[in-house]
């Protein structure tokens, strides 16, 4: 008996840290209420730190073929 794989790890990580680009991107957030509020410098270093942290997966999950700094690189410039 063979089994579907549910979903890619590599993809799926690929998309999360494209959506986390954009994130640390974005100088604005939505608060509690719905409202469009500027970013704490708080808010930006946890949006740094998850952007790296993936980038550290991406690279483990691709048998470290690339760098993080690569794959951030790439990350930002919307490859991969």
């Amino acid at each position: 008996m063979t089994h579907q794989v549910a979903y890619d790890a590599l993809e799926t990580v690929h998309w999360m840290l494209a959506e986390q680009a954009r994130e640390l991107d974005s100088e604005t957030t939505l608060d509690a209420a719905g409202k469009v509020k500027k970013k704490t410098k708080a808010q930006r270093e946890r949006d740094r730190i998850r952007f790296d942290t993936l980038c550290e997966v991406v690279s483990n999950v691709s048998g470290r073929t690339k760098s993080p700094e690569e794959v951030a690189a790439e990350a930002r410039n919307g490859v991969g």
